[in-house]
């Protein structure tokens, strides 16, 4: 089995992926990691609802046997679009996953899917925090901006997870770490317009984030007084 785990990871290796596996009994513990942080009142109740609430812990029905889950790390390069405004080009640099989001996760769960196929595995989705797995698989570490990085990858790629009926003899599971290149850096912290990412905690006041007001179809205020228009990216 670990043979072939191994070159499970090799092949995903040969596509530019990286991954990780840890066991199915831990759907629990990612669950109560996110609820501690509701129940302490470290998550802003609107920013729950609307980005949260989604996140399914069961084991799905169509896979009852489920037990593994296996996260990847796709590099994802910025896309840059360009706009001509009164006839002159302003360039634009969107985020690693704003376009084809949706295409690469069906891409990386087919592969997979056909991968563990050939072992006589099945598989199928998630609807998992992806950062947080992604970090407790060992696969990636936390910034003090809490975004997710991988080696090699940096914040440049993207998270898929499945669940897999394969058995998991090697689980990952580790705690959640922040960077060392962080831990004496203060940079992002300082240049943050709206104090989402504070001293006095390391989980980020995701509430305060301009990026989840941006991707929300509604108006909305800075501290500061002015308004923008908020769109939802795709």
């Amino acid at each position: 089995m670990d043979r072939f785990v191994d070159e499970l990871f090799v092949r995903l290796r040969e596509h530019g992926y990286q991954a990780r596996m840890v066991s199915i009994s831990h759907l629990q513990l990612l669950q109560k990691e996110i609820d501690s942080l509701r129940n302490h009142g470290l998550l802003d109740s609107e920013f729950y609802q609307h980005r949260l609430a989604w996140f399914s812990f069961q084991v799905p029905e169509n896979l009852p046997k489920a037990q593994s889950l296996i996260v990847a790390a796709v590099p994802r390069p910025q896309t840059r679009a360009i706009f001509t405004w009164n006839g002159q080009r302003r360039p634009l640099i969107l985020p690693p996953t704003y376009t084809a989001y949706d295409g690469i996760t069906e891409q990386v769960e087919n592969l997979l899917a056909k991968m563990l196929g050939e072992k006589g595995y099945t598989s199928t989705g998630t609807a998992l925090p992806l950062k947080l797995l992604a970090v407790r698989s060992g696969l990636g570490q936390y910034g003090r901006n809490n975004i997710c990085y991988v080696s090699g990858m940096g914040s440049f790629l993207q998270l898929v997870a499945i669940y897999s009926d394969m058995p998991c003899e090697e689980d990952g599971w580790q705690e959640t770490t922040m960077m060392k290149s962080c831990e004496e850096c203060e940079l992002c912290r300082r240049a943050c317009p709206t104090g989402a990412i504070s001293s006095d905690r390391f989980l980020l006041r995701a509430e305060r984030c301009i990026v989840y007001h941006n991707e929300k179809k509604a108006m909305f205020h800075s501290p500061t007084g002015w308004t923008l228009h908020g769109t939802t990216a795709s």
